[in-house]
């Protein structure tokens, strides 16, 4: 009977990190303009899907889950959206600054790089730390530009990446940060 009802709360608590995930993620509802919508979402346990190591293996023991949507408009803007508790600040920061190269080592990415940018991007009130990447590529929908944003409030890290212009995609970034920040409660 123990060991049944320490099943049930580790359930429980599975659920209330889901649920806390999904909180701090940005939704159709939560973007500038009309006509967003969901195409996808997936949630999995933090560091169990990224080559993080040792910050991977933390957030792993930490307990949290990672909420990955897509999210579109159509005609051609459309993104994905990524919130990770990592457990610790100093985990999410260092997950900011590695995330550009984790794209890369991405199997789906099938495309040609032609060119690509990485900088500090301009401040959001409350976000520890940010990075944006640009790339120009080639695939088969032709030449294109995907910008990347990575930054973290406090231990929780986001990611927005996808066709989006970089001026709408910095008001993306300030209203996923301060998602986040509402969402956001100690546990």
């Amino acid at each position: 009977m123990k060991n049944l009802r320490l099943v049930l709360a580790q359930q429980e608590q599975s659920r209330s990190q889901r649920k806390r995930s999904r909180a701090m993620i940005l939704g159709p509802e939560d973007l500038p303009g009309a006509n967003w919508i969901m195409l996808n979402e997936r949630v999995f346990r933090t560091g169990s899907n990224s080559p993080g190591g040792e910050i991977a293996e933390r957030a792993l023991k930490a307990g949290g889950y990672t909420t990955w949507r897509e999210l579109t408009r159509g005609g051609g803007v459309g993104f994905w959206a990524q919130v990770d508790p990592w457990g610790t600040t100093e985990d999410a920061t260092i997950a900011v600054k590695m995330a550009p190269s984790w794209e890369k080592k991405n199997p789906n990415f099938e495309v040609e790089l032609v060119e690509e940018l990485i900088f500090e991007g301009d401040a959001i009130p409350g976000v520890t730390s940010y990075l944006r990447q640009e790339r120009r590529i080639t695939s088969k929908a032709g030449a294109q530009t995907v910008t990347s944003l990575y930054g973290n409030v406090d231990e929780i890290f986001f990611a927005l990446s996808g066709l989006v212009p970089w001026n709408l995609m910095d008001e993306i970034a300030a209203l996923q940060a301060d998602k986040i920040r509402r969402g956001f409660t100690k546990s």
